[in-house]
């Protein structure tokens, strides 16, 4: 049987997780998933040509008028399960940054890591393969940098939750050249992170206030807001 204490503490957690939820990233990662259905419709039904407009391709590298796709790309997912993965890092992430930094930054953080990943990855990838550009993947990394560094600034004032979260991130990070097979992918992804990296550590997006810049890292000193 749980004690009184376990029982609490489970309480504490729960409450923790649906009044502090990450909004704003919640919202990114319904959009992604109404985009990734719609095209999921679109090559079922036999529309893939309306589909193919909406996808950035290597060759368009030397096309101009073709780079609005930086950022319509960067809105689906190659399938649901792979939406589902990108929604649980999103997420995470969102526990680290959302309540620190502002709802413009995080909107900013997604345009821009889409947008240069895309420009990096179809540079390093011009070649005959032609193959299309997902700018989720850029996106995902670009989050689990921010998290990382606002999650070792704040690191004193983090919950446990959240410490777990960026140490989670941290592993994954040291992980990922055992994770992907293809190198141009690879050295975009590390590109955009560190890039992430720099900027935040110039610019410092986050709150200079807030009561989750506390030092007190009990689940029951952090209400809704």
């Amino acid at each position: 049987m749980q004690t009184e204490e376990e029982s609490t503490m489970k309480e504490n957690i729960k409450s923790y997780l649906i009044e502090n939820r990450p909004r704003t990233i919640i919202n990114i990662v319904c959009l992604f998933f109404l985009t990734t259905l719609l095209v999921i419709v679109l090559n079922i039904t036999g529309h893939e040509n309306i589909a193919n407009y909406l996808y950035l391709y290597t060759s368009n590298v030397f096309e101009p008028r073709n780079y609005y796709r930086l950022v319509t790309s960067a809105c689906f997912s190659g399938s649901l399960i792979t939406w589902f993965f990108v929604s649980i890092a999103l997420i995470l992430s969102g526990f680290i940054i959302e309540q620190r930094t502002t709802k413009k930054r995080i909107i900013q953080l997604t345009i821009f890591s889409a947008m240069v990943g895309g420009l990096i990855f179809i540079i390093l990838k011009n070649d005959k393969t032609n193959i299309p550009y997902i700018g989720q993947s850029m996106i995902v990394c670009a989050f689990i940098a921010f998290a990382i560094i606002c999650g070792l600034i704040f690191w004193k004032k983090l919950i446990l939750f959240e410490k777990g979260i960026v140490v989670f991130f941290i592993i994954n990070v040291i992980l990922m050249p055992l994770n992907i097979n293809d190198a141009d992918i690879f050295f975009t992804e590390v590109i955009v992170m560190v890039l992430v990296f720099i900027l935040t550590m110039v610019l410092k997006p986050f709150r200079t206030s807030g009561k989750f810049l506390t030092d007190d890292n009990s689940f029951t000193q952090h209400p809704a807001g």
